[in-house]
């Protein structure tokens, strides 16, 4: 078996020590009788009938229960965090659609993620079951700062509000996906095939988080402008300096100064 294999063994006692495990291995596979103590009581020569019974046990049990419990406590984690998220963002803009839309692109992220993880075959475990959790922590914040910038006036249209917002935060969302997908790139150059999908794919959803802000919050806003509780009204932010601003609004803001 080892000559048809291709075997290398090592010189020495580990070489000697695996031949011995591999020829009892092949006869315990091949042992077509199990030899059973004689029942007690049973005449001496005489026909004993006696039931055996087989439990497959070990370390391939034992995984596979803890990937059928991290997918089971996955996906009920997963459905429990997303619903407190929105729930936590409609509160702080006070209306469940915009809580929705700032969820969107971290759901998009989430489903993204989660598809390239099944084409390239990577398995659900303890490691890579925290991607979730760390996506949706993370991505969210990208959707709070562009829509917290989305502003527009009545005669402006949800073009210039997208404009605008991707100036005022552009920058800022920016430099923090590229600080955390630099972080978890040079983790991912480790040995450690684990930490490396773990690792891998968190830089890669940082980048895609940014990305899918700023596709998809475009895509779905419909109101010209969004604030957080506590924030001032749209109306009442002025132009940036580059902008040609009312006459009434230019003497406010220069007794503002004054």
């Amino acid at each position: 078996m080892i000559a048809a294999l291709g075997l290398q063994l090592p010189a020495g006692h580990a070489g000697d020590s695996f031949r011995t495990e591999l020829g009892m291995a092949a006869l315990d596979a091949g042992r077509q009788a199990v030899l059973l103590p004689a029942a007690p009581g049973a005449a001496a020569g005489g026909a004993t009938v006696r039931s055996v019974d087989a439990e497959v046990n070990g370390l391939p049990v034992l995984h596979r229960g803890l990937a059928q419990s991290v997918e089971r406590n996955q996906l009920q984690s997963m459905i429990l965090a997303v619903l407190l998220v929105v729930a936590l963002l409609s509160v702080a803009f006070r209306s469940l659609g915009t809580g929705l839309l700032a969820a969107s692109p971290t759901l998009f992220t989430l489903l993204a993620i989660h598809g390239a993880m099944g084409l390239l075959g990577i398995n659900l475990d303890i490691g890579t079951s925290l991607l979730g959790s760390l996506i949706l922590a993370n991505g969210v914040d990208y959707a709070v700062h562009l829509i917290s910038s989305w502003r527009a006036r009545a005669d402006e249209s949800l073009g210039r509000a997208a404009t605008q917002a991707a100036l005022a935060s552009g920058p800022a969302i920016w430099t923090s996906a590229a600080a955390m997908f630099i972080g978890f790139f040079v983790l991912a150059l480790g040995d450690a095939k684990p930490l490396q999908n773990v690792t891998g794919l968190k830089a890669a959803a940082m980048l895609l988080g940014a990305v899918a802000t700023f596709l998809v919050v475009p895509a779905l806003a419909r109101r010209r402008g969004y604030r957080l509780r506590g924030q001032a009204e749209p109306e009442a932010i002025l132009p940036g300096a580059g902008e040609a601003q009312p006459e009434g609004a230019a003497a406010r803001a220069a007794g503002t100064t004054a």
